[in-house]
């Protein structure tokens, strides 16, 4: 059982009876980019019903940040086994269910929350954490935005983050997060994350991730094999003077079409891509910095609805959870799989009552009564 709440740290208010009441680098829009165009949806998916789902809208700015969530013994939880995980979360700048940066972190952070004795999981939207909250921290989600978005663009968070990152704590860095703009910005991605995505060598083409084999790795306890469709970044860029220790976990050959297009982008072709065709491509790996610190990077997460897939949540819920240094069962988090209402909740961005899922990722649920 969870216990919901602001807990009072610095500055921290008590936690608004609307959260309460609620919770239990790319292309905009919401086909794909790159001039691709999507596998037409089956019969099923085009005549589901999506207005039982939408009765779960709620929009992100609708409650007060910071957003905490702690496990119910975490009182009684020794300090020394006590996690704090902070998710730093901006304002999605796509489009509907597109880069839903807060509410995922907050269906993670709640989760990790009701797993796991002795987490505490954070939810900042828009503000970095402040130097206090980073000395806490076991590990720190970057969900936010990339490219001239980027929170490393900023030298004052820059000097934040290089201040505690060298002391061992842990980094998850999630699709667009894993590109900045400004030189320095990039560097230090590459140092906290192991690779970073590097315009015109990386790419975020969309297609349907065939993931055949699993590593055996804390962060893939209980998972098997599994397919999915997203935006799936490649072709990383991994600096080979890099100190440190890059572990492979999710890897996949991108269909052709996606490889071979007309006309070369900063994001969407080039060459390096084209001499890489057939070959396996990284899209989730670990990166363990000399300093003893742990991170996670995951290229996927453009489609709010892929979180609905159980094999896909897990994945991220185990790979924040490695990172913090929490031990992961055997046979993985049992979590369970939200509903399309609990989806809906804390949205950047306007309802689209017309929106289907993506053919290639989960169906919505039976409407009531059927």
């Amino acid at each position: 059982m969870i216990r919901k709440q602001y807990h009072p740290l610095p500055c921290l208010s008590l936690l608004v009876a609307s959260l309460l009441a609620a919770s239990c680098g790319g292309d905009s829009g919401t086909t794909p980019g790159n001039g691709q165009e999507a596998d037409p949806p089956t019969e099923a998916q085009a005549t589901q019903p999506a207005a039982h789902a939408l009765e779960g809208y709620t929009r992100a700015d609708s409650v007060e940040y910071p957003v905490v969530f702690r496990h119910a013994d975490f009182d009684a939880t020794p300090e020394e086994d006590r996690r704090v995980i902070v998710f730093h979360t901006e304002d999605g700048l796509h489009g509907w269910l597109q880069h839903e940066n807060t509410a995922a972190s907050i269906l993670l952070g709640e989760r990790l929350a009701e797993l796991v004795p002795g987490v505490e999981a954070v939810i900042l939207r828009g503000d970095f954490p402040d130097a206090e909250l980073l000395e806490r921290a076991a590990t720190v989600v970057f969900f936010g935005n990339g490219t001239e978005h980027h929170a490393f663009n900023e030298e004052v968070v820059r000097e934040r983050w290089r201040a505690v990152k060298e002391s061992g704590v842990g980094a998850v860095g999630i699709h667009w997060a894993l590109e900045a703009e400004d030189p320095e910005g990039e560097q230090l991605v590459a140092e906290t994350f192991g690779g970073f995505f590097e315009l015109h060598y990386s790419v975020n083409p969309m297609w349907l991730g065939e993931f055949e084999e699993i590593p055996e790795h804390q962060i893939t306890c209980g998972i098997e094999p599994f397919k999915i469709y997203d935006e799936f970044y490649f072709n990383i860029r991994f600096p080979e003077e890099l100190p440190g220790t890059r572990t492979d976990i999710l890897t996949a050959v991108p269909p052709r079409r996606v490889i071979l297009l007309p006309e070369d982008g900063p994001r969407s072709n080039n060459e390096h891509v084209r001499a890489s065709e057939g070959v396996p491509q990284v899209i989730a790996w670990t990166y363990e910095r000399p300093s003893g610190g742990r991170s996670y990077s995951f290229c996927g997460t453009h489609f709010h609805w892929c979180f609905k897939d159980d094999t896909y949540r897990r994945l991220m819920l185990q790979g924040i959870a490695w990172t913090a240094e929490i031990e992961i069962p055997e046979e993985g988090f049992e979590d369970r799989r939200p509903t399309d209402q609990e989806m809906m909740r804390h949205q950047d961005n306007d309802a689209q009552e017309d929106w289907r899922p993506m053919p290639g990722q989960p169906p919505l649920d039976d409407p009531p009564g059927e």
